[in-house]
This record gives C-alpha cells, structure tokens and sequence, in this order.
C-alpha cells in the first residue's frame, strides 16, 4: 500500500511539474475513432490525411463521404504527381468503392497484358468457344 501510494503522489507529482501545453499529449480520453477522423478533418495535407486509409473503416465510416470527395479530387492529380505515400500497397488498401472509376477508353497496364495475354492464349490454343462446341478447329 505504500508503494502504490507513493507512484500515485510521484504520477500527479509529474503531472503537476510537466508543461500545460503538453499535458494532453500524455493523457488522452480520445477513442482511436475520434483521433482517426480528426487526423483526416484537420489533416494539413495530403500525406496526413493519407494515413486514414490504413485505419479500420469502422473508425472512418461516418465521414466516408468526405473521404470520397478527398479521393475523387486527388487521384488523378496523384496518378501525376506521384507523391512518396501513393504506392501500390496503398492503393490496393483503398476500398474498391472509394477508388475512382475508370473512364471509357482508360486502360491501364494491368488490363492490356491481361488482354494481350488471353489473346495471345486464344491463338496458341486454336480453339474458340464457338468452334469448340461445333468440334471444329481454327487452323491458322
């Protein structure tokens, strides 16, 4: 009893001799929800608004909206820019709803080797569905 006395005397001790202005930095009531959206909210940037996206969605779904807003201006612009937060990995981790929708005639690398590939698997094969339930061939 004595012991634990003498750290709740040494703890408010500390508390007491700290900064005030650094008090709320040690001692928080602030659920990892709330701190998520307010990095978001009050982020300064990009960067530090990027980093919601690594958080679980529970904690950011009452703002998802926003968030959306945030994805659809900066995506293309990001796409350019290429900054040092954009990678692959975090794209991936972007919920397929919040990603922007391609327009018509967008291809990206990924669809055209798909492409090239079925293509090129098509040929080697020789046989189309058609004339495979017709028991014909392609000769080429």
């Amino acid at each position: 009893t004595v012991l634990g006395g003498s750290l709740i005397i040494l703890f408010g001790a500390f508390l007491l001799l700290m900064n005030k202005e650094y008090r709320n930095t040690f001692i928080s009531f602030q659920t990892g929800a709330e701190m998520t959206r307010k990095a978001f909210l009050e982020g300064k940037d990009d960067f530090e608004k990027s980093y919601l996206i690594g958080c679980n969605e529970s904690h950011w779904s009452t703002i998802k909206d926003k968030v959306a807003v945030w994805m659809v201006d900066g995506w293309e612009r990001w796409e350019e820019e290429k900054p040092e937060w954009f990678t692959d990995e975090w794209k991936a981790s972007v919920p397929e709803d919040m990603k922007p929708t391609k327009k018509i005639g967008d291809v990206d690398d990924g669809d055209k080797m798909a492409a090239e590939s079925e293509g090129k698997e098509a040929l080697m094969v020789g046989v189309g569905e058609n004339e495979e339930q017709n028991g014909r061939r392609r000769s080429i």
